[in-house]
């Protein structure tokens, strides 16, 4: 528990900074974790036998994350998009599989263009902060209450699996503990900025809904791969994975909706 905690005192203070802060401070953080999560689903996809894929994982998920920085500016590069970059991504995938002459070239091809594609939602929170600080930590934010409200309503009140060929912890109690818990997270944030309470609810109740969806997406992975933590490079808290899969979904989620309500 001490570790957990300490791991929490110097971890959100660095992550809080680099959202706020934004530029370089979030693109180099956000390729830390591309990175390191990187190497935890390369070790995902050796126990289901696809070997050596990380330079392409890594490679693919720093390219669309470098592809959102710039392409929001009037510099050399900024023609640069995001869409060149997956098209770019893709096709440098297939190659190299092909090339290289590997046993089942196109599993070992989607399954790299599938965790580039993952880690390359991290690019969502550039674009969120290119938005403006309270886009970014609304998604921030309405994660982090979505993830506790549903985990501290499902240890009192859990009783009715929700998907238990999946994660047989997770409850419908609890996920709707979420939902409420993220609800409640985009009305107070609007409330402090300042903005439309009926908007801070959908977009914290979207944002919950999609933390949750995340979630289970890498629970289904580590099911998949047999093992209870995708790492540990956040000491008592598991891996990059086990700590960003909800908000990875909910960063995109939150983006285009913000957009759309604007």
């Amino acid at each position: 528990m001490a570790l957990r905690v300490l791991t929490s005192i110097v971890g959100i203070p660095i992550f809080l900074f680099a959202i706020i802060k934004g530029g370089l401070a979030l693109l180099a953080v956000s390729g830390i974790l591309i990175v390191v999560g990187a190497t935890e689903l390369d070790n995902l996809y050796r126990r289901l036998g696809h070997h050596g894929l990380f330079p392409l994982i890594a490679a693919g998920g720093l390219l669309l994350l470098v592809s959102a920085y710039i392409s929001n500016g009037d510099g050399l590069l900024s023609w640069f998009t995001p869409d060149m970059a997956l098209v770019s991504i893709l096709f440098a995938i297939l190659l190299r599989e092909l090339w290289q002459k590997q046993k089942r070239p196109l599993q070992r091809a989607a399954a790299a263009g599938l965790g580039a594609l993952y880690l390359g939602l991290f690019a969502y929170l550039v674009w969120l902060r290119h938005l403006g600080p309270v886009p970014v930590l609304t998604a921030v934010l309405c994660t982090w209450c979505t993830d506790t409200a549903a985990y501290l309503t499902g240890m009192r009140f859990g009783r009715t699996p929700m998907a238990p060929a999946i994660s047989p912890a997770k409850t419908r109690e609890g996920a709707l503990g979420g939902l409420l818990g993220g609800l409640l997270a985009g009305v107070l944030i609007a409330c402090g900025a300042g903005g439309d309470l009926r908007q801070g609810a959908l977009l914290g109740l979207v944002a919950a809904f999609a933390a949750e969806v995340g979630d289970l997406v890498e629970s289904a992975m580590k099911r998949e791969a047999g093992v209870k933590d995708a790492g540990n490079f956040f000491p008592g808290h598991g891996g990059v994975l086990d700590r960003f899969d909800s908000l990875l979904f909910a960063g995109a989620a939150v983006y285009y909706l913000w957009l759309f309500l604007e």
